[in-house]
């Protein structure tokens, strides 16, 4: 876990405000999206962008909810604007974040959840959202390789 001062969350928050997200947004909202849910998505995957930017290289993070994974697919798919933005906002990318699938409870899910979730409140001083969080173990595992 890095060490963390106010200052590492001010930067990283001021190069994830550059990321100009107006084409994901658009796509999601082809797919059907409401702007109340994009926009709710947005400022949170904003958020997952500066846990991002704050974690060790090695880590790799896991969005915190089903909505940011989508928002972040949707840039992913988009991949010049999406490595673009990290470039020129200076933030390395060196692993990408885990997807939410049944092989990543194989490959050390649950702790990278758990320090993705410490980052979020080391860097928010708050509790991050998880859909996943309310679920035993046992039904995450399953509900997973129905998937």
């Amino acid at each position: 876990m890095p060490q963390l001062t106010s200052s590492h969350v001010l930067i990283a928050e001021r190069r994830v405000k550059k990321f100009d997200l107006s084409k994901v947004k658009k796509n999601l909202e082809h797919k059907g999206w409401d702007r109340e849910r994009i926009k709710a998505a947005e400022a949170l995957y904003r958020k997952f962008l500066v846990v991002i930017a704050l974690s060790d290289e090695g880590h790799r993070v896991v969005p915190p909810t089903e909505d940011v994974f989508t928002f972040w697919r949707a840039h992913h798919e988009q991949w010049m604007d999406y490595y673009e933005a990290f470039s020129h906002a200076g933030i390395r990318l060196v692993n990408p974040p885990l997807r939410r699938k049944p092989l990543i409870f194989r490959m050390g899910y649950e702790r990278n959840l758990r320090e993705t979730h410490a980052l979020w409140r080391l860097a928010f001083n708050e509790e991050p959202p998880c859909e996943e969080c309310e679920m035993p173990h046992a039904a995450l595992v399953a509900s997973a390789e129905q998937e």
